[in-house]
């Protein structure tokens, strides 16, 4: 798939940050988090009935109102348009997103016939693993095969408050190390899934599939611990605004030990129930008031010790289920024909994104190379899902 960059430009926020919003401090949450590059793709057809000529000025058109409404968009996003600092703070200096306008040389029905995970890295502006990823914009756009307008909706405020809610402090952290890895996207239709919710079902199966595939690649059976990442702004007391903008993020956790014989959906659905349960007793009503930094520190401790553990299988999974990204997405002509997550450095990630049509979910899956073979001819698996299916134009 040949690629042509045909612009680069830093656009920043259509009104200078006020001074006293120059400098926005993390959040002991925020610094919790890894500094991961999380990257979303969105696939939208040509316009119906566009010439090459008139193509050519349409997409002229709305690339520059997408920059302009991106520097509007920065002027309340502020921080987006910052750089990080030490992992303490976010230098809010007006410093900008990178934007980068691409041409491809590859028709939109060509390349979602049978969507490729690795070509779908091309299309990012930085490399995931990149020094400009890690370290450059806090935020990277690429516009690629044509341009967009955005559509005039209610503008939320954004309200940047974690500090006031965790308050940082001076921590260090662990690296992740470098392996190869191999990403794939599996559709699975809901419907097909016992048990009550869709995300502890298809979590339950993607676990099951995923502890076969490691026992039968290592050959031995450990202990498989899955993570989910919950909304913390509704458990805490008082709630959290919607608005609120951060990483207010839990971990449930659950566990399978290495002597659990014939493990099955039922079970692990029942673990991540029970999980989210001694979430709610265990954490979430034990990190505001006195003692709070403590515990989470204590948590954090614990979550990294048996995350680099070489004796347990550690899978982290994130969803962003009930997200209405498509609807989200809509910035004027249509809502896009496909999105899909990229890709991640994180060893054993797993992210669930609703389907367009809303019957079934994505799950986008970085697996060892070893792993993922047995993974994806898992027949339990093949059973309720598609592995990299076709993706419909309608």
């Amino acid at each position: 798939m040949e690629i042509e960059i045909t612009l680069k430009e830093t656009i920043k926020p259509s009104s200078p940050t006020p001074p006293d919003k120059r400098i926005l401090k993390l959040s002991l949450s925020d610094q919790f988090t890894p500094v991961t590059y999380t990257s979303l793709v969105f696939f939208y057809p040509a316009a119906s009935g566009d010439q090459d000529d008139h193509h050519y000025v349409t997409v002229a058109e709305r690339t520059q109102q997408l920059k302009k409404s991106l520097s509007e968009a920065l002027t309340h996003f502020y921080p987006l348009a910052g750089r990080l600092k030490d992992n303490v703070s976010i230098e809010c200096e007006d410093q900008g997103a990178e934007y980068i306008e691409a041409r491809i040389k590859c028709l939109l029905s060509d390349f979602l016939v049978k969507p490729d995970a690795v070509l779908l890295k091309n299309l990012l502006p930085a490399a995931i693993e990149s020094t400009e990823a890690a370290t450059g914009s806090q935020l990277l756009v690429q516009a690629n095969m044509g341009g967009t307008a955005l559509k005039s909706k209610d503008v939320v405020i954004p309200a940047f408050m974690g500090d006031c809610i965790f308050p940082q402090m001076d921590l260090s952290f662990l690296k992740p190390t470098s392996l190869e890895l191999i990403q794939r996207e599996c559709v699975m239709k809901s419907e097909k899934v016992p048990e009550p919710t869709r995300v502890e079902a298809v979590s339950a199966l993607i676990w099951k599939c995923a502890i076969s595939a490691s026992r039968s690649s290592l050959g031995l059976e450990r202990k498989s611990l899955w993570s989910l990442s919950v909304n913390m702004r509704k458990r805490l007391t008082p709630q959290l605004p919607e608005n609120s903008a951060g990483n207010c993020v839990g971990s449930i956790l659950s566990r399978v030990e290495e002597d659990a014989d014939g493990v099955e959906l039922g079970d692990l659905v029942g673990l991540i129930r029970k999980g989210n349960q001694e979430f709610g007793e265990n954490y979430a009503k034990k990190i505001q008031g006195e003692g709070a930094q403590l515990v989470m520190i204590g948590f954090a401790r614990e979550f990294g010790e048996m995350a680099m553990s070489n004796d347990i299988d550690f899978y982290l999974c994130t969803s962003w289920c009930r997200f209405e990204l498509y609807e989200a997405a809509d910035f004027g002509w249509g809502k896009p024909t496909w999105l899909s997550f990229a890709s991640t450095a994180i060893k054993n990630a797993v992210v669930l994104i609703d389907t367009k049509d809303g019957a079934g979910i994505e799950a986008w899956l970085t697996l060892s190379k070893e792993d993922m073979a047995l993974f994806e001819s898992n027949q339990e698996l093949l059973e309720f899902a598609a592995v990299n299916p076709r993706v419909s134009l309608s």
